[in-house]
């Protein structure tokens, strides 16, 4: 199919465009969701639906899509929806990345302290690595029609979104860094996710930043 798309046509969408195509296809939007997101021009509709994701990723080779990096190793999602690491290995975090059910791939991924998280194109969340305080295994289970959107590895604890706009927390909670999720305002929702050493921080529906957990430096109270 790619031989019979015009290249000119090809080299005319930006490459940030180009990229957020390949995102949106691991994360299994249809062509009609992009369309109505990013534009309605007639040359790009051609072109998004004449081509399927796996011709996409031929565009683009392997090349790295998405990257994390945790405190002593780094984690990539390729354009194939596969995951790479490298850094600091004792643990497993890098290389004992677990093998996908056919048919699927990832679509996120977050490197922690010595452990790493991803998150499948089935909307499940896998861990490996160091798994001291159950940072790998203690993933909370979804509600039936509930899939993970986001994920945050910190040092010792894991932050999800749903996509019921709730957060779950699991791992080390030493500080409340798990336990101690604010409760959200009537009609807001939680956007944004991000795991630190001992503290938690998140963006409401509202655009308010909003933390819990550990505070000695002012990391919760200060914003």
């Amino acid at each position: 199919m790619i031989d019979q798309i015009d290249e000119i046509l090809i080299n005319q969408i930006p490459f940030w465009l180009k990229h957020t195509i390949l995102k949106y296809y691991i994360c299994d939007l249809t062509p009609s969701d992009l369309i109505s997101l990013y534009t309605d021009s007639p040359w790009f509709i051609e072109i998004l639906e004449g081509l399927s994701f796996k011709e996409w990723t031929q565009i683009y080779r392997n090349d790295h899509l998405l990257i994390s990096a945790g405190i002593t190793h780094s984690l990539a999602i390729k354009t194939n929806g596969q995951i790479l690491g490298w850094g600091e290995d004792t643990f497993g975090q890098c290389t004992n990345i677990p093998v996908l059910p056919k048919g699927i791939h990832y679509i996120s991924v977050s490197a922690g302290g010595s452990h790493s998280l991803a998150i499948r194109s089935d909307g499940q969340i896998v861990g490996w690595g160091h798994d001291n305080d159950g940072q790998c295994t203690n993933i909370p289970i979804l509600p039936k029609g509930i899939r993970y959107l986001s994920v945050s590895a910190g040092r010792y604890h894991n932050l999800a979104l749903r996509s019921d706009g709730q957060i779950v927390a699991w791992g080390n909670d030493n500080y409340g860094q798990c336990t101690n999720i604010p409760v959200l305002p009537k009609d807001t929702y939680y956007l944004a996710i991000s795991a630190g050493s001992f503290h938690s921080l998140a963006i409401r529906s509202d655009r308010k930043s909003i933390a819990w957990g550990k505070d000695y430096c002012g990391q919760c109270l200060n914003i």
